[in-house]
């Protein structure tokens, strides 16, 4: 029997299942381009997934031993390359792959199994309330930057490390909503709060 283990892009929690993760196929054009899994839904409602009727659980892998692993169906180079139309090739495979929509099965090892830590459903929408207030003041601590200010109005910017520190501070609520833990989310909102008040 197989264990697959799910993470929750919302609230982040972490659950395993048991039993063969049911898989379905994408098409585009007639054509059969992936297969992915389908995924369980979160006790959590997924935020703006649940409105789309899409879930906001990854699938993190299966249990192989010791290890989770993931095993998925990609392009053996390039999708440009095995899905294309025409018939000029650029890729590595130097046109082996071309236009042959072919798939390969990739292994790999996502190290080590999960650590499932037991949290009421109250507590982890208490801290995706946090987060999302959190993430709510760092939004008006950006607004009022000068250089992400200046980079929307595309004001050109002269000094090219400032341009980069304004550029790094606008995508701060993007890139902390992708991390893994809640801790880590609010951790990196704490800086630019940090840096504000210092």
């Amino acid at each position: 029997m197989d264990r697959n283990f799910y993470r929750c892009l919302h609230c982040c929690k972490v659950f395993a299942l048991d039993g063969v993760a049911q898989e379905k196929t994408g098409a585009w054009n007639g054509m059969v381009l992936y297969k992915h899994h389908v995924m369980p839904y979160c006790d959590c409602g997924g935020g703006k997934w649940a409105t789309e009727k899409r879930s906001s659980v990854e699938w993190m892998g299966k249990v192989q031993g010791n290890f989770v692993i993931k095993v998925e169906d990609r392009c053996p180079c390039d999708a440009r390359c095995t899905h294309a139309m025409g018939p000029q090739c650029d890729c590595v495979c130097g046109g082996l792959n071309h236009g042959t929509q072919a798939m390969v099965k990739v292994v790999t090892n996502v190290q080590g199994v999960p650590q499932i830590v037991t949290t009421d459903l109250q507590d982890r929408l208490i801290a995706v309330a946090e987060f999302e207030e959190a993430a709510a003041e760092v939004k008006k601590i950006i607004d009022a930057d000068p250089g992400v200010q200046n980079i929307r109005k595309r004001v050109w910017i002269k000094d090219r490390a400032e341009w980069d520190r304004a550029f790094k501070l606008m995508n701060t609520v993007d890139k902390a909503r992708k991390l893994k833990t809640m801790a880590g989310r609010m951790k990196a909102l704490a800086k630019v709060t940090v840096k504000e008040t210092a």
